[in-house]
C-alpha cells in the first residue's frame, strides 16, 4: 500500500491495486452533481422571477422564463452538457442585451446590470 504524502489533497493513492481519488471524499456541495443541482436551482429562480414578472407586468417574459426553465430541468435531470452550453449561451444573451440596453444601443430588455451579472455567473457550470 502506497500513500501520497506531502502532495495536494486531490492526489490519488493506490490501495490494494485500486486507485482512489480524494475527490471521492469531497463534501457533497463540491461534487459535480452538487454544482449541477445548485446551478439548476439558480436558473429556476431566474426563470421564476421572469415568469412572475411576465404574469403581472410583461407577458413576453414568460417565453424567456420557459427558455431558461426547460434547459435547467434537462440539466438537473440528465446532467447533459448540451443543456449547460445552452444555459451559458442564454445567460450571455441576457447579459449582452442588458449591457446594450444600459448603453442606449437598443431599447429592448432589462437595464439591471446586477441581475444580468448574476445570471451570467450562474451560467458557468464547471
Amino acid at each position: 500500500m502506497t500513500r501520497a504524502i506531502g502532495r495536494n489533497r486531490a492526489s490519488s493513492t493506490a490501495q490494494n491495486g485500486v486507485i482512489m481519488s480524494t475527490a471521492q471524499f469531497a463534501p457533497p456541495h463540491l461534487t459535480d452533481s452538487g454544482v449541477i443541482k445548485d446551478t439548476s436551482i439558480g436558473f429556476f429562480v431566474v426563470a421564476g422571477i421572469q415568469g412572475g414578472i411576465g404574469v403581472f407586468i410583461a407577458p413576453s417574459l414568460i417565453i424567456d422564463a420557459v427558455l431558461i426553465a426547460v434547459p435547467a430541468l434537462i440539466l438537473v435531470g440528465w446532467k447533459a452538457r448540451a443543456a449547460e452550453v445552452l444555459l451559458l449561451i442564454l445567460a450571455s444573451i441576457i447579459a449582452i442585451t442588458t449591457f446594450l440596453n444600459k448603453a442606449g444601443v437598443i431599447s429592448e430588455g432589462s437595464s439591471n446590470i446586477s441581475c444580468a451579472y448574476r445570471a451570467l455567473g450562474m451560467g458557468t457550470c464547471d
